[in-house]
């Protein structure tokens, strides 16, 4: 393996573990017949933001953004990885 290939691959895996630490959140209001969900933004997983007035014990992870966060890392890497591993040493 060569020491370009190395590099991407603990760069995708410091990045990983990056999102799943420091991850998406989103607040549910508690308004009755309300089902409207707010993005509030990025946080540790240890510490929720709070929205507003509210505590944080109304946020939640938003799973959605971070399998996706997940995939488009993979894809970007993989095709890095790819296209480094094609070169040629001359």
């Amino acid at each position: 393996m060569k020491k370009v290939q190395k590099i991407i691959i603990i760069v995708y895996l410091i990045l990983v573990a990056v999102a799943c630490i420091y991850v998406p959140w989103r607040v549910r209001l508690p308004s009755p017949n309300s089902g409207l969900v707010v993005s509030i933004g990025y946080a540790p997983l240890w510490s929720p933001p709070a929205y507003s007035i509210m505590s944080s014990k109304f946020s939640i992870i938003d799973y959605g953004k971070i399998i996706l966060e997940l995939i488009a890392l993979t894809a970007i890497f993989g095709v890095l990885f790819v296209l480094i591993s094609g070169f040629k040493k001359d």
